[in-house]
């Protein structure tokens, strides 16, 4: 099913490029990224965050982890 929505990503250090180019960790790392931002803006009173990090290698789990331990004191 098609969204009619393109995105357009541009990692560090890499070119612009559609989304769907990515690997699973780098669209997962975009998602959550896109995610957060939303959530930023306008918090939630609550996220379920279910398999979240399953694409996710062990260094972007670390990273992932860190960036929620210092969300953690901004919210609920």
């Amino acid at each position: 099913m098609a969204s009619g929505v393109e995105i357009d990503v541009q990692l560090p250090e890499k070119r612009k490029q559609n989304m769907t180019a990515l690997s699973g960790g780098e669209r997962a790392l975009t998602v959550i990224a896109l995610l957060f931002a939303c959530l930023c803006y306008r918090p939630a009173p609550f996220c379920v965050l279910d398999e979240i990090d399953a694409p996710l290698d062990e260094a972007n789990i670390e990273r992932f982890g860190a960036f929620l331990q210092s969300y953690k004191d901004k919210t609920q």
